[in-house]
């Protein structure tokens, strides 16, 4: 056999081979294409629905006021709105914002003067004090800052947030993975309450994204807002409130509602509107949580699917281009008076403006009207309250002696069925002759001590007493001792 005979075999062989194994190779990274693209796709139907209802990056930057745009003014994406979509529709976008918003805010050496928000190395100069509150996505710790308690949220690992995300079943996710989708709510948070000036909304005070590190320790983290600090809202508070604080926190409401209503981005709706949502700050209610906050309007092919729902009726709203015209703000303000307004706006609201409350309730409970409406009615009983016209149709009084500078403190106290507080009958009246007249109305009172404390509604604080003796001096007080006719 020839020389070339013998060789051909094992060339074709290892040719054979050679090929084969190209093949294969090939083979193999195409189905690991496919692989990752159907995990992909799974991926981001998971992710679509976790974050549904979020609005859409895009169509909030289109809508930005100029004036508010500040530093995100370049976060405004070059897509429209129609190509963006209403909500995130992958990861790649998300950690697209991470990158952006780390440019925004990061460790300088020097404070920024011209930005009105803390920075990154403000914030690590906050002094944690401890945690109050932990939400599904978000930690709140409290802080110190220069004297002034600040409200710090951030994401950590024992939110609920991550660990449902990690323990899915349907797609294998790291927690670094995770933590990207949680960090993208906090912030759509920053983003909107740059947006949104209200004084019943909680105010920014400052953020940091300086890196990707999901730490617990604020010097180190990589995403921290720090916003005012309040109190949290619980049922059992919020009905003993004196009807005044009540009727300030209905008042307060009514305004953010109206303002939701017409917002720099749009028409917005609170989707979880519960008492969580908000806090007490000074006095006022404000809404802290945006978790839930979005202003994707219902679609809609006919006005039949934008039915909303109420307590006493149901109300239909014009479909428009596709989308429910007025459905958020109706379902904001009927969450309002399910939560709110039902229960603190009438029980122990002055006689004489009863009437006109449960007028005021039964309309949001039937849907009757909107939030602007239900904004001007509710200003309407505040300049009532502070007018003093009720009091033109009073009886006549009986006759009362004036001390000026007298007091009876801590005596002839008890609890009168309007009282503010336990043990002692605190009211709150108009003038001295609404003072002397729920007097006259009250058999045990026999005197009452008019104060220099004012209430945000401009009402005067008074104590109806039941004796006279042991009168004492005080500068900031007046008695009035009843003499029936």
């Amino acid at each position: 056999m020839k020389p070339w005979r013998r060789g051909w075999p094992l060339r074709s062989v290892a040719t054979l081979i050679a090929m084969s194994l190209f093949y294969y190779a090939v083979l193999a990274i195409l189905e690991s294409f496919h692989q990752i693209h159907d995990d992909h796709a799974v991926y981001n139907t998971v992710v679509n629905s976790r974050l549904d209802g979020l609005p859409s990056l895009a169509l909030l930057n289109l809508r930005i006021n100029a004036s508010r745009t500040f530093k995100y003014r370049h976060l405004k994406s070059s897509e429209s709105s129609r190509e963006q979509g209403r909500g995130v529709k992958s990861i790649v976008r998300s950690r697209n914002l991470n990158s952006g918003i780390s440019k925004l805010n990061n460790t300088e050496t020097e404070k920024n003067t011209s930005s009105p928000y803390l920075g990154c190395r403000d914030i690590t100069e906050i002094q944690v004090l401890g945690k109050v509150g932990r939400g599904y996505t978000k930690t709140v710790q409290n802080g110190q800052y220069q004297g002034m308690e600040v409200a710090l949220k951030s994401v950590q690992p024992d939110n609920k947030d991550i660990s449902e995300c990690v323990k899915s079943p349907m797609v294998r996710r790291s927690v670094d993975e995770c933590f990207i989708f949680a960090k993208y709510k906090l912030a759509k948070e920053i983003i909107m309450l740059q947006q949104l000036q209200h004084a019943n909304i909680v105010k920014l005070l400052g953020f940091c994204w300086q890196n990707e590190l999901n730490d617990i320790d604020v010097k180190t983290r990589g995403l921290t807002m720090v916003t005012e600090l309040g109190t949290r809202l619980d049922v059992i508070t919020l009905i003993q409130l004196p009807w005044h604080e009540r009727f300030r926190i209905c008042v307060s409401l009514a305004r953010l509602l109206d303002y939701l209503s017409n917002s720099p981005i749009g028409s917005l709706i609170i989707r979880d509107f519960k008492l969580s949502q908000f806090v007490m700050v000074n006095g006022d209610i404000k809404l802290t949580d945006f978790d839930d906050v979005d202003n994707e309007e219902p679609k809609c092919l006919t006005n039949r699917d934008c039915l909303v729902s109420g307590s006493k009726r149901n109300k239909t709203f014009p479909c428009h281009q596709g989308r429910c015209n007025g459905v958020l703000s109706a379902k904001n303000l009927f969450n309002a008076g399910r939560n709110f307004i039902n229960h603190i706006l009438v029980p122990g609201g002055p006689e004489h403006l009863k009437a006109y409350l449960r007028e005021i309730k039964n309309n949001v409970q039937r849907l009757s009207w909107d939030s602007g409406t239900f904004a001007r009615h509710m200003e309407k009983v505040h300049s009532l309250l502070r007018s003093g016209e009720h009091l033109e149709t009073l009886p006549k009084l009986n006759f009362y002696k004036q001390v000026a500078k007298g007091d009876f403190p801590n005596l002839h106290d008890y609890n009168c069925a309007e009282t503010r507080v336990f043990g002692a009958c605190e009211l709150a009246v108009y003038s001295v002759k609404e003072a002397k007249y729920m007097c006259d109305l009250d058999r045990s009172c026999k005197a009452f001590v008019m104060t220099s404390n004012v209430l945000w509604s401009g009402y005067l604080i008074v104590y109806l007493k039941n004796g006279t003796s042991n009168l004492q001096p005080n500068e900031h007080t007046t008695v009035y001792i009843k003499y029936p006719t």
